[in-house]
């Protein structure tokens, strides 16, 4: 292959076996960049450079995109692009669950979308691209209409056979045996939850009941009981002394209640209760401190009721003393404590 440049006129550059040709001046900051050197040589002849053409273009080969690539056929659904396939400005990968969307825009952008929010984009709007094609080599590459390419994740023969959109979120290149060439690294949002099949009820609010304590904290357990505690009637912290399981289906009246004792002792008001996903327990973390009954402090402790005995059992030390703080479950099923005050009436602002 050479590259012909005209003095004045600028360079016409023809690669072989290729019809889309490109024009460039001699010494152009692109040529150069794209690695095309260009310099005079003893084989000038009649005012005519001849420059040797050095490029090897790293998105696709000489040819550019192969011909007779398939489009997708309108309302044609798919979650993956093999050889050959291509997407043309409006068509769309969808996962095979349905919850994640890869959309080549008509701005040029390739963007992959989970419920409405973009999640991550190839930044390739205003580039003017009319395909994005996976091609026979293994690469998958986006294109102007002169075939200049605008984007590729470059796995060219490196033995892919699909672009897949997968269920966890990642779109990405993969070979037959599914080793991952390239993703988009936007697996592990959290799956789908299946909708509740139960037919839906309207509720309404009843006459109040009477209830063992005043129960500042409440938890709904999987086996349909209620672990409350708080105070007692007059409004005094009482959760050292006791605590309530409720059983709704034994009907309001004061033996659908136990009052159980709390024989740990420790002051569990003003703390953050929550499931344990994994186990069903009530894990209790932080609690009040009140060394001389006049300050609620934060305290290190943490707590877990055993759904099945229903009894409190100890459980490891926090990092800090923590009163009034906020527990989250993680989509791992972890738990993060946050926020409260410690043992110093300081506010915590380090997470654990």
């Amino acid at each position: 292959m050479k590259l012909v440049v005209i003095p004045m006129l600028g360079a016409l550059l023809a690669f072989e076996g290729c019809k889309s040709v490109r024009t460039v001046r001699a010494g152009d900051n692109e040529a150069r960049d794209n690695g095309i050197e260009v310099q005079s040589s003893s084989e000038a002849k009649d005012g005519t450079i001849v420059v040797r053409e050095e490029w090897e273009p790293k998105f696709v080969d000489e040819k550019g995109p192969p011909q007779g690539s398939l489009s997708l056929a309108a309302g044609v659904v798919t979650n993956q692009l093999t050889s050959g396939q291509e997407l043309t400005p409006g068509q769309s990968l969808k996962s095979a669950d349905g919850r994640f969307t890869l959309t080549f825009q008509a701005d040029s952008n390739l963007v992959l979308y989970y419920r409405n929010n973009a999640i991550w984009a190839s930044n390739t709007a205003g580039q003017n691209a009319t395909q994005v094609i996976f091609q026979p080599d293994g690469n998958l590459v986006m294109y102007r209409p002169n075939k200049v390419p605008v984007w590729s994740p470059n796995t060219y023969n490196k033995g892919a056979n699909v672009a897949r959109l997968q269920n966890d979120g990642n779109f990405g290149v993969y070979t037959a045996a599914n080793v991952a060439l390239w993703t988009s690294g936007t697996g592990g949002v959290p799956p789908a939850v299946p909708a509740d099949k139960r037919p839906i009820a309207i509720g309404k609010f009843g006459p109040k009941i009477a209830w063992p304590i005043i129960p500042i904290h409440s938890v709904l357990l999987p086996n349909g009981k209620v672990f409350s505690f708080g105070s007692n009637a007059q409004g005094v912290q009482g959760a050292q002394f006791n605590y309530d399981i409720w059983t709704p289906g034994a009907g309001t009246a004061a033996n659908s209640h136990q009052l159980l004792p709390n024989q740990i002792g420790t002051d569990i008001f003003c703390s953050a209760p929550l499931l344990i996903p994994a186990t069903g327990n009530v894990l209790i973390p932080g609690g009040d401190g009140r060394p001389q009954g006049n300050y609620n402090l934060g305290i290190k402790d943490t707590l877990v009721l055993n759904q099945g005995n229903q009894t409190l059992v100890r459980g490891p030390y926090l990092a800090n003393g923590r009163w009034y703080e906020t527990a989250t479950t993680l989509p791992n099923g972890e738990i993060l404590v946050h926020g409260g005050i410690d043992g110093n009436r300081v506010a915590i602002t380090a997470p654990e």
